[in-house]
């Protein structure tokens, strides 16, 4: 079972927020920008766009700050595949939040804490990129990423952004793909996702501050979700079962 958006310390919401704001100026009554319109869709993705082909431009021509532009490459790809896989995977709950943009103030705080490691260090210490830590970075973030493709892949509507607090009647314990060998893959995979562009920046600080925060989050809501799992009107025994035999390899969370 999937729930929360992985990593998110608040839900994600469709009520304000930058991207909000963005497409109320298009509205004016227009549904082809609300929530579910394709006008905001496309918007959205125009907008990925711009930073994606403007980092990866950047990051072939080379220079001092290609680890700074593959991560703003890497970070614009991440959005759009989150809203892109729920398309595929889960098109009942496809939103303009599925893109994952505005869906708590931490994730926010958290982006500009990263940038503004990165160029305090660039400008005050001279850090420049390092091919090896890019590359190991790069390596843990996209595996990160797949694993969390894959775990919407196999879970398909069952993997939501969204907290399940009772069992639908269409609701099953997926324990085959990814889910066969890790437990709760989503999670696994934003937990290394955020680790490792913070490695290929170079952001050791972010990166120590994200994995503590991230594992205080993980640790409480798994907690949460599988209390909730193991009662006998959702998965019971079954999901005990299934826990102990399979780990979520996320440091210090069995």
């Amino acid at each position: 079972m999937q729930t929360k958006a992985a990593g998110s310390v608040s839900g994600s919401g469709s009520g304000g927020g930058p991207v909000q704001f963005v497409l109320g100026m298009f509205q004016d009554g227009n549904h082809q920008f609300s929530n579910r319109g394709v006008g905001s869709y496309g918007t959205l993705g125009f907008a990925l766009g711009i930073p994606f082909g403007f980092a990866l431009s950047t990051f072939l021509m080379g220079g001092e700050c290609r680890d700074f532009w593959l991560w703003v490459l890497l970070m614009s790809f991440f959005h759009f595949t989150e809203w892109f896989a729920t398309a595929l995977y889960n098109l009942p709950k496809l939103s303009v939040d599925s893109f994952l943009i505005n869906h708590s103030t931490g994730y926010t705080v958290a982006l500009m804490a990263s940038i503004i490691e990165y160029w305090v260090e660039y400008y005050l210490f001279g850090l420049t990129s390092t091919s090896f830590i890019m590359v190991i970075g790069s390596c843990i973030a996209l595996t990160g990423l797949v694993v969390r493709i894959a775990a919407m892949h196999t879970n398909k509507v069952g993997f939501t952004h969204i907290v399940q607090d009772t069992r639908r009647t269409d609701h099953q314990l997926c324990t085959w793909g990814i889910y066969k060998y890790v437990r709760h893959p989503g999670y696994f995979g934003w937990f290394w996702w955020t680790i490792g562009n913070q490695i290929l920046m170079q952001n050791f600080v972010c990166a120590a501050g994200f994995a503590y925060v991230s594992y205080r989050f993980f640790k409480d809501r798994i907690a949460e979700e599988e209390e909730q799992m193991e009662r006998e009107d959702f998965f019971g025994s079954t999901y005990t079962e299934y826990k102990k035999r399979t780990p979520t390899y996320i440091p210090g969370i069995m």
